[in-house]
């Protein structure tokens, strides 16, 4: 069966944004000089100028593929003065330079629409498995006794420690995710976040029904990644060395280990359940696919990002797995937060007041396509200045290192999850 889509429909998302971009351009000019602190700048924003913008752009562009490709830099640095202009800070004109050398970049190699390679797989020596498999027992060692020590000493607060303990101890005698914890009052933990994949650990808790089972759970579900990321090293054809340096990276990601500081979470499943998504997609296997991206989808109800961006990533490399991934992603995130809204506690929207006008998540989707300048703005923000650091230092920055610009709506989850928002614990 005929896994391709045509080359066009990359061309064709690709059109769309260059026209947006140009859309956004004009749409500055007419708003200038208006600042980008609060939302007044979005507020004034008229979406049917921009429509007609992109509209009558669009088929000057498509004819003209070399002009679109520097319709990129350009839009995007006239947009950059003007933002910068009227709400200049010095890590907003550091981010702003980042992405226009980017996007030059791009418009002087072009867009790379080949397929993936397939790389020839290596063997590796039984001795590298072996070192890797240290590594992973070793972090898992370290990860169990810092989380235990802060247990025993009395340094594991009530969220999110305590609400889990207390939910896995009423999941195991009725079933049901309750605590008393989380709002003042019993009520299910799927009323504030719909996370089903917490049963995959509750048989390992019914073994000893402890607090401390929860913490030593965590650092095995972390420490299982290095599983599937060395499959997906053989996969890329990385020899012995290059997939244990691999999971050592992982291992040693400042941002993935100090994530256990909170205690437990659901979004220790994440990592592992992505990378098995990643390996599973990359063997083109369709049931394993499916089957990682319910368990991802399944973390929480804001997890739907990454399948989505991932099923994104995989229909512009022409895949048509790629297209009820996206699909499947956006129905489940319908599901969940109709089901919050409905019958939980809400949508915990609040923290995208500083980019939602009206308060609602479409409140931030029209708000970033409207204003992607405030969006960017927000992101060079001073207090999210270390977590540049904590995520991007220790790859040297290699993520916004390549010619393959596909891959750079990778990077839309950390952007729309970790840095849009202005609360502090993303």
């Amino acid at each position: 069966m005929k896994t391709k889509l045509p080359v066009s429909v990359a061309a064709f998302l690709r059109l769309l944004l260059a026209g947006w971009l140009l859309a956004v351009a004009v749409e500055g000019m007419f708003l200038f000089p208006a600042k980008l602190s609060g939302l007044d700048s979005t507020v004034q924003t008229q979406p049917w100028r921009m429509v007609l913008v992109g509209f009558l752009s669009c088929p000057l562009l498509w004819f003209y593929p070399k002009l679109q490709r520097w319709v990129f830099p350009a839009a995007f640095g006239l947009s950059g003065v003007l933002a910068l202009v009227s709400s200049f800070s010095w890590p907003f004109l550091g981010l702003c330079l980042l992405v226009e050398v980017i996007l030059l970049i791009y418009a002087l190699k072009g867009w790379n629409s080949r397929p993936l390679p397939h790389y020839p797989v290596r063997r590796a020596t039984p001795s590298w498995g072996w070192i890797t498999a240290f590594l992973a027992l070793a972090f898992f060692l370290v990860l169990s006794l810092w989380t235990l020590g802060r247990y025993y000493g009395f340094c594991s607060p009530t969220y999110d420690f305590g609400i889990f303990s207390q939910m896995f101890s009423y999941m195991l005698k009725t079933g049901q995710p309750l605590t008393t914890l989380e709002r003042d009052g019993l009520l299910s933990h799927f009323a504030v976040h719909v996370s089903p994949s917490w049963y995959l650990l509750l048989p390992f808790y019914a073994l000893w029904p402890r607090p401390e089972t929860l913490q030593i759970l965590q650092a095995a579900v972390m420490a299982s990644a290095v599983i599937p990321l060395w499959l997906l090293g053989k996969q890329l054809g990385f020899s012995g060395p290059g997939r244990t340096l691999l999971c050592a990276l992982l291992l040693l990601q400042p941002a993935f280990g100090g994530g256990a500081g909170y205690d437990i979470h659901e979004n220790c499943l994440l990592t592992p359940l992505l990378l098995w998504l990643f390996w599973a997609a990359g063997q083109k296997n369709t049931a394993l696919t499916l089957l990682f991206s319910l368990l991802t989808l399944g973390v929480k109800e804001d997890a739907a990002v990454y399948v989505a961006v991932f099923g994104l990533f995989l229909l512009l490399e022409g895949r048509k797995t790629g297209l009820w991934l996206l699909a499947l992603s956006l129905v489940w995130f319908s599901a969940v937060t109709g089901y919050l809204n409905r019958f939980g506690r809400g949508v915990m929207t609040y923290r995208y007041d500083n980019l939602s006008p009206d308060g609602t998540l479409f409140g931030v989707v029209t708000g970033a396509l409207k204003n992607p300048m405030k969006v960017l703005c927000e992101c060079a923000d001073r207090e999210k200045l270390p977590y540049f650091l904590l995520t991007l230092g220790p790859l040297l920055g290699l993520p916004l290192c390549t010619r393959r610009y596909k891959r750079f709506v990778l990077l839309i989850p950390w952007v729309l999850v970790n840095l849009m928002p202005d609360y502090q614990y993303q």
